[in-house]
């Protein structure tokens, strides 16, 4: 039987490129973008928190639990160190929170395999690798912290201080290509734009009012 895993969503940035917030787009079954990660992630833990930017309050969220980076512009690693600071489990999933199309049969997949690493970290064919769709054990947090403290800041380069796993089977596992597409330009929304709430053929780049929720969560 495999260990209870808890989940970290990291839930900060300020979406520059793609010019609005990405956590408050509206799919078509009615959540935000980041309530909808949250609700299927409840399907593999029942431990999740959230991590949003440094001095951001986001209103709750049912099933999980919010928190903020406490370090002012260190990128994701600083919604690791926090994320990693408050799970409950041995073991954390780490996602971004701009990864529509997750997909469950592949983050089962990871979660299954044995445990003995610091980090497991799905590999590409191509060598590209996924620090925010790995596995995190929590004793990588002085790692983490110790990296923040002299700004050294790139998630991939924590490789050299930790155990890592590498898993090269993630294209061969995933059920589709997009399983590690990540939302990041307005180019990037006619990709998933059948996910979406609008229905009014407007120009993505000046995003319909009536399927973004600037009062959602994020405020």
């Amino acid at each position: 039987m495999t260990a209870p895993i808890s989940v970290v969503i990291i839930a900060g940035g300020k979406s520059r490129r793609l010019g609005i917030d990405k956590r408050k787009l509206l799919l078509a079954n009615g959540r935000t973008l980041l309530e909808e990660t949250v609700a299927r992630l409840t399907r593999l833990s029942d431990d999740i928190a959230v991590v949003a930017g440094f001095g951001e309050v986001l209103t709750s969220i049912q099933g999980a639990r919010i928190y903020s980076d406490q370090v002012d512009n260190a990128g994701p690693l600083a919604g690791l160190a926090v994320g990693l600071s408050v799970v409950r489990h041995e073991f954390a999933l780490v996602v971004a929170v701009d990864l529509p199309f997750l997909d469950l049969t592949l983050l089962r997949w990871l979660i299954a395999q044995p445990r003995d690493y610091d980090l497991l970290l799905p590999r590409h064919r191509d060598g590209r690798c996924e620090p925010l769709q790995a596995i995190y054990r929590t004793t990588c947090l002085p790692v983490i912290q110790n990296r923040l403290r002299l700004g050294q800041l790139k998630l991939l380069d924590l490789t050299v201080e930790l155990r890592v796993h590498f898993v090269d089977e993630v294209d061969d596992v995933a059920c589709g290509p997009d399983a590690f597409f990540n939302l990041n330009t307005p180019e990037d929304l006619q990709r998933v734009r059948p996910l979406l709430a609008c229905t009014h053929g407007l120009d993505w780049y000046n995003l319909c009012q009536l399927c973004y929720r600037p009062d959602q969560p994020g405020n």
